[in-house]
């Protein structure tokens, strides 16, 4: 068993991935049961079995990445930096002694990290947009209940070694919303901002490859003309 020092990164997702785990555990309980009481004439005994097997097979692959962290996906997509433990390393201060900006997000230079520990250097910022109706700022939305500021990152697939699109929601206030993609578009002034259908198709995974090429191109460009 991986036994990380105090306050690390690993210990971070471990905390988080625990946490998951018991409300998979409620959640999948009280759904299963439901749903099994209105369609089944079995005992009550047998459903509640039932119910309690099919959410322990869950909980049980969330509790052994408890017991070893480093299989987390988390931890993984850091191999797109670098040795994981190495970047892992690199990240602990960042999140320890740097005060998150609004909606728990960290905003760094070198470090955009948000709230459940998914880590990304700010090149890999693609897409802002807010989710609220009428925000200012040029932030074309889309109109949903709630309001959220919601993030498009490249990040590695550990299963399958390739960047996909990843796309992020911090649900808040629309003041908080617009805080947090305003900090966010000043450490990744490349990436695209508001909501548009062109976007939304052209970060859909089996076509992310050219939209990634593009903002890469705006990032080059951005850094020649500063």
């Amino acid at each position: 068993m991986y036994v990380a020092p105090a306050n690390s990164f690993l210990d971070r997702i471990r905390l988080t991935t625990l946490d998951r785990a018991r409300w998979r555990v409620l959640a999948f309980s009280f759904l299963g049961l439901a749903v099994l009481l209105c369609l089944s004439v079995w005992p009550l005994e047998v459903v509640v079995g039932i119910a309690v097997a099919v959410s322990g097979i869950d909980v049980a692959r969330r509790y052994s990445l408890i017991w070893d962290p480093r299989r987390d996906e988390r931890y993984r997509a850091l191999a797109a930096y670098g040795d994981p433990e190495r970047v892992s390393q690199q990240l602990e201060p960042v999140i320890a002694y740097r005060r998150p900006h609004a909606l728990n997000v960290i905003v760094s230079p070198d470090w955009i990290v948000f709230p459940d520990f998914v880590a990304v250097r700010p090149h890999d910022v693609m897409w802002l947009y807010a989710d609220v109706a009428n925000a200012p700022h040029g932030l074309a939305t889309r109109r949903r209940p709630g309001h959220a500021a919601v993030v498009v990152v490249r990040r590695l697939d550990p299963e399958r070694g390739i960047q996909v699109p990843l796309r992020l929601a911090m649900r808040g206030s629309v003041d908080a919303v617009l805080d947090l993609l305003a900090a966010l578009a000043r450490a990744a002034p490349w990436a695209h901002v508001g909501y548009s259908q062109e976007l939304e198709a052209a970060f859909r995974p089996a076509a992310s490859d050219a939209a990634f090429r593009q903002v890469d191109a705006l990032r080059e460009g951005t850094a020649i003309a500063g």
